[in-house]
């Protein structure tokens, strides 16, 4: 009996060192390392959405190898919608994990890792509206009327090319100046018309004609006129 209890208790010592042994992530537990997030950029894909990118950083401690360490990743918007739920394995080359992802604009997302016991967490605001650059080209930049221009005189059209279809034209003075276009899949092209005259003709006024393409780059024609 008593031989039996010397046994259980040296079985229970055993048990609890290998308990100890063991520690969070099988041995791997290392809380004096180092995690940390980048800041993370945004490029936008011009559909309501973008493509994030944000590096994980893991330092471990002295004596401790990155290889075969398994980061957790989690990226979630404000109102919880998961949008990565994943996990990636460091190897000894590795200074950190670069994990792209899509977003919806205008969003709040958090964004957060977990390794070894330790966690790291950031925030960040999926931007919107950046227009890329554009071949939107105008074959003119300027449109003139003369003094004793009548109402419904149009200039020479000004021809429209390049950027993302279909275009779109605006004036900001549409009691005075008209613009519309006539389009093809190549060519567009751009009538502006006088649309209110003054007798005898007053001093001369500007206008401009704005040329819009479909992913939001612009041109401008500057119209003189008289009225």
């Amino acid at each position: 009996m008593k031989g039996f209890r010397c046994f259980a208790i040296i079985f229970s010592i055993s048990v609890i060192m290998m308990i100890q042994g063991c520690g969070t992530g099988g041995g791997n537990s290392d809380t004096s390392g180092g995690l940390t997030l980048s800041t993370p950029t945004f490029t936008d894909n011009l559909n309501g959405t973008s493509i994030g990118s944000v590096t994980v950083t893991y330092t471990p401690s002295a004596g401790k190898s990155i290889q075969g360490v398994v980061v957790t990743i989690s990226i979630t918007t404000n109102s919880g919608t998961v949008l990565v739920n994943s996990t990636a394995t460091f190897n000894s080359a590795d200074t950190g994990k670069v994990l792209t992802f899509i977003a919806p604009n205008s969003t709040l997302i958090h964004i957060s890792a977990a390794v070894n016991g330790m966690t790291a967490g950031t925030t960040a605001f999926v931007p919107s509206g950046a227009i890329p650059t554009s071949s939107l080209a105008v074959s003119s930049a300027t449109a003139a009327f003369l003094a004793t221009d009548v109402a419904n005189t149009t200039t020479p059209p000004v021809n429209v090319s390049g950027g993302t279809l279909p275009w779109s034209v605006i004036s900001t003075v549409p009691l005075d100046i008209g613009a519309s276009i006539t389009q093809t899949p190549i060519l567009g092209v751009i009538t502006i018309t006088l649309k209110n005259t003054a007798t005898p003709p007053g001093l001369s006024n500007t206008a401009t004609v704005i040329v819009t393409d479909a992913v939001g780059a612009t041109k401008t024609i500057t119209v003189t006129y008289f009225k």
